[in-house]
């Protein structure tokens, strides 16, 4: 079996060590030990329960990062361009691997999270009591705190959000309807033309061998 790629995400400097599943635990929890000896507890996202990722008791995880036991703790096992990731799910800073960056401006820095845009971004912001030109390098624990905060109590974010958008277009091909035979046949869902260009939808352009003309 090849191995799994698997990476902890850790807010501190940390060092990449290899490790291995253990063994399943109940609802679709999973026990990772490493080189040192130490382990993780970890569980499978809905988003790959709903593709039927499978994960075994045996399998090797490579260039887990751990810094400190209590970020090893509590941790969630995600899919990522192809690829299995272990994250911390107490610090929605991280969650899901996106890092805001820290030489912007928070009005643009919170957009960078998926499911926030230049509005909502305001809005936190401005709910926080933060100056929305103030840049994140300059926010004090207190204020971020503020942020995740509030991010978390009103605003559905990169994993939740991406499983509730895959669960709605899923209903829509389920139950049989236009919008969901076009999202089935990979053509735009709201009237656009398809005469020329939707190549968005239908990716790129294929070519097509040209047919011989018999001749007489």
């Amino acid at each position: 079996r090849k191995s799994t790629a698997i990476a902890l995400m850790a807010k501190q400097a940390s060092i990449e060590q290899d490790g291995t599943i253990l063994e399943a635990l109940s609802n679709a929890m999973f026990r990772v030990e490493l080189e040192n000896g130490h382990q993780l507890i970890a569980h499978i996202s809905g988003k790959m329960r709903m593709h039927y990722i499978k994960i075994l008791p045996g399998d090797k995880v490579m260039k887990v990062k751990t810094s400190v036991k209590k970020r090893s703790v509590d941790c969630k096992i995600i899919r990522r361009n192809g690829k299995l990731y272990v994250i911390n799910k107490k610090n929605p800073r991280f969650k899901q691997r996106v890092d805001i960056p820290d030489n912007k401006r928070g009005e643009i820095a919170l957009t960078y999270i998926f499911g926030i845009g230049r509005s909502n971004s305001i809005k936190i912001l401005t709910k926080a009591g933060i100056d929305v030109n103030k840049k994140v390098k300059d926010w004090t624990e207190a204020e971020a705190g503020e942020i995740r905060a509030i991010i978390a109590a009103e605003h559905k974010t990169e994993g939740v959000l991406r499983s509730e958008i895959q669960l709605n277009i899923k209903r829509l091909m389920d139950i049989g309807c236009y919008r969901g035979l076009r999202h089935r046949k990979g053509l735009p869902v709201r009237g656009q033309r398809t005469k020329n260009n939707s190549r968005t939808r239908k990716g790129k352009r294929k070519t097509v061998a040209g047919k011989k003309k018999a001749t007489k």
